[in-house]
């Protein structure tokens, strides 16, 4: 009875594989047809369950893929979104591991997939999302064994395996140590988030960056490492953190104590000044690397350029605190300290320091505006001006007391100055200035602060004029949902005014990105259509191939204009 029973169910499983919708297209129905007819099935049944089920879903898809393609819709592109939101939304891990991971040979289809970058995008969010299933940890070991080391580092399970995360450190690091000041900041963020996903990656990565660091032209090393050390902050446990710095740097005593409670505290207080300033006005004054620490250099600026009240230090510590900026801006280890250069630099910290406070008349500067501009050219009292610019725009009622739309701020054309002497704080002033971008003034009406958002988009543009291009275009594509579409729309066209043939690939993809979805306010705007018309055309005709799909953009907008 029970063999009865047991095949009955068999013979009603198979049955209903038959009847299932469109069955006669699965890949294994002759082995099921040839199990039903061998548990006593009729034929009859067989022909009656493929013809009533098959609805021809593939030919409808084709059907409609060829309809698409003559409405100018990629089908291709359609059908792959609708089963990506599948896969997110249904993927089970337990029952993949299950299924694929006991079988003895990988699944062919996963080869497929580590091979064309969409389904590798889609790999990584899921990776992203089910961080312990085997199948997809598997993946991201072959991915990273094809050579796609560069687009694992954005992936947390990147971290996962050994020999995933040394492949992805090694290529990260050979790219980063090659790459410019700009190149740097945008892609040093996804190393750092990889390195520091768990605390033996953090340390195995510190310990690494150390030993390459203490080798002949190490200094990248040293930046990288202090970026891994400011994201860790973030997380907690600072005791690990500090400690850990203390023995991979080699602290001397003397500056362990001082070092790490200013940087803990991210503040400068009178005990540690001193302690420190003891150390290095001695006979004997320790590495002048260990002040060279950008956070310390931050928190010790600061100190005196940005006003706090009552918390601004006595006039003897600015001394002491104006010192050590001095010594760590302009001594080498490896020569004689120059003690008028150190002497040079604090004179002109001290006179910017006195101008800024005492002869600084609100809306013009007018009695510090000519002091500021012959100090500017040292780098270091540059810094010191953009921290003081900063707080003043940012932290006080400057703008609801002296902004006039009429003319361009003194503040700003401070902010342009510093970014055409010091290419290298360039990165500095565009964030002063993405900050006040994104800031309410009370007190100012809409149509004023319009005006002041209008102003500050055009201190980006001259970053664009200064070189400073692809950071800016990638922030305005990204607040470009969020502002005015005629503030993009005004910087669109002062950036295609001044850019020119040939365009570089990357630029042509932001500027696409850019306009796209504006498409329908720049053709109300003959000027502006003007310009892009010019800028597609000639992406369009350029002899280097250009991004597919940005190409499909362009001759759609063309169509459109």
């Amino acid at each position: 009875m029970t063999d009865f029973q047991d095949k009955g169910k068999a013979l009603e499983q198979k049955h209903r594989a038959l009847a299932s919708q469109d069955s006669i297209l699965e890949p294994n129905i002759n082995q099921v047809l040839s199990d039903f007819l061998t548990l006593g099935g009729r034929p009859m049944d067989v022909v009656s369950c493929l013809s009533e089920s098959y609805v021809g879903l593939p030919t409808l898809c084709n059907t409609a893929g060829e309809w698409g393609k003559d409405l100018g819709i990629n089908s291709q592109d359609l059908m792959r979104d609708v089963i990506k939101g599948m896969l997110l939304d249904r993927f089970d891990s337990a029952a993949v591991d299950t299924k694929f991971m006991g079988a003895e040979t990988r699944p062919q289809w996963l080869d497929a997939m580590i091979q064309d970058p969409y389904w590798r995008k889609i790999l990584y969010e899921l990776s992203e999302k089910h961080q312990r299933c085997d199948l997809l940890n598997l993946a991201i070991q072959m991915i990273a064994d094809a050579g796609y080391q560069g687009e694992i580092v954005k992936v947390a399970t990147a971290s996962t395996y050994i020999g995933v995360f040394n492949d992805v450190l090694k290529d990260s690091l050979e790219r980063l140590i090659q790459e410019d000041d700009i190149g740097l900041d945008e892609n040093l963020p996804d190393l750092v988030r990889v390195c520091c996903q768990h605390e033996q990656t953090y340390l195995y990565s510190q310990i690494l960056l150390k030993r390459l660091a203490d080798q002949p032209g190490g200094e990248a090393f040293r930046r990288i490492s202090k970026a891994l050390e400011t994201n860790a902050l973030t997380k907690g446990d600072d005791h690990m953190i500090s400690t850990l710095r203390t023995y991979l740097w080699e602290l001397p005593p003397a500056l362990t104590s001082p070092i790490t409670a200013i940087l803990q505290n991210k503040h400068a207080s009178p005990g540690d000044v001193i302690a420190l300033y003891r150390q290095y006005t001695s006979p004997t004054p320790p590495s002048v690397r260990f002040l060279c620490d950008s956070q310390l250099l931050d928190i010790l600026l600061k100190a005196i350029f940005v006003p706090k009240s009552g918390q601004a230090p006595k006039l003897e510590i600015q001394e002491k605190i104006i010192y050590l900026i001095a010594y760590a801006v302009t001594v080498l280890d490896t020569e004689p300290k120059n003690g008028e250069e150190i002497a040079s630099i604090c004179e002109k910290l001290k006179l910017l320091s006195v101008a800024l406070t005492k002869k600084s008349s609100g809306a013009t500067l007018s009695g510090a505006i000519g002091t500021i501009l012959e100090l500017m050219d040292t780098p270091i009292v540059s810094m010191a001006l953009l921290y003081w610019t900063s707080w003043l725009l940012t932290e006080t009622s400057w703008y609801e007391t002296y902004y006039r739309s009429a003319v361009v701020p003194v503040p700003h054309q401070i902010l342009e100055e510093i970014a055409y002497r010091h290419p290298l704080q360039r990165p500095f002033v565009f964030q002063v200035l993405q900050n006040n971008l994104t800031v309410e003034v009370k007190n100012l009406s809409p149509e004023i602060m319009m005006a002041l958002r209008r102003t500050l988009l055009d201190r980006m543009i001259y970053l664009v004029q200064l070189g400073y291009v692809l950071p800016v275009l990638k922030y305005i594509k990204r607040i470009s949902s969020s502002v005015d579409e005629s503030l993009i729309v005004h910087t669109i066209k002062m950036i295609l005014d001044m850019a020119e043939a040939p365009y570089s690939n990357e630029f042509i993809d932001l500027i696409v990105e850019i306009i796209e979805p504006i498409a329908e306010s720049l053709d109300k705007a003959m000027e502006v259509k003007t310009v892009v018309w010019e800028f597609l055309n000639t992406a369009l005709n350029r002899e280097d191939p250009i991004n597919p799909d940005t190409r499909e953009i362009i001759i759609s907008l063309q169509r459109r204009f």
